[in-house]
């Protein structure tokens, strides 16, 4: 039993990894035995295993948008085929894209993803104003984390959440 049992357990998990079951767990990677040194082998192969899905999956949605790249005509139509197709990819609530208008030297909104348009609010943004002015300024990342509650909300006609986080990106 010593044996069979981690034996059998770890034959499980194998069979599961070959099925790509997600959160597969291999257990008895702590024994100081011969079945850990299995344990851990497989352990090994899933995060691998793991990372090569990852891969595929990120390579996917490259080949995706830039396929939109050559199909879209217009940039809204760009913007809002990239954001619906990119969010969600993100896990993502909401998604704006702002294109820079070069003779106004402000950032205008041109389309998203599940964001809350409000006709009554001016969306755009000059250099160096706001999140969105500041990362087009500066052209890097800038990540927001623990936002406050009631600093901006993400609005459907169901549902009105604070996001965890928001990411723009240059």
């Amino acid at each position: 039993k010593r044996i069979v049992n981690p034996l059998t357990a770890l034959n499980e998990s194998l069979h599961d990894l070959l099925a790509h079951k997600p959160g597969v767990t291999i257990p008895h990677r702590q024994d100081q035995s011969e079945i850990g040194e299995v344990a851990r082998s497989l352990e090994t192969y899933r995060r691998a295993a793991d990372e090569g899905e990852a891969q595929r999956h990120a390579k996917t949605i490259l080949a995706e948008v830039a396929s939109l790249l050559q199909t879209a005509d217009a940039p809204e139509e760009f913007a809002r085929r990239l954001m619906s197709k990119l969010v969600p990819a993100l896990q993502g609530l909401c998604g704006a894209f702002f294109l820079l208008d070069e003779a106004a030297q402000r950032f205008r909104i041109i389309g998203g993803y599940s964001y809350p348009r409000r006709h009554d609010l001016d969306w755009s943004f000059a250099m160096g104003q706001g999140i969105v002015g500041q990362c087009g300024k500066d052209k890097k990342t800038i990540t927001l984390a623990d936002i406050p509650p009631n600093y901006i909300t993400t609005i459907s006609e169901l549902i009105e959440v604070a996001p965890p986080a928001i990411v723009v990106v240059p």
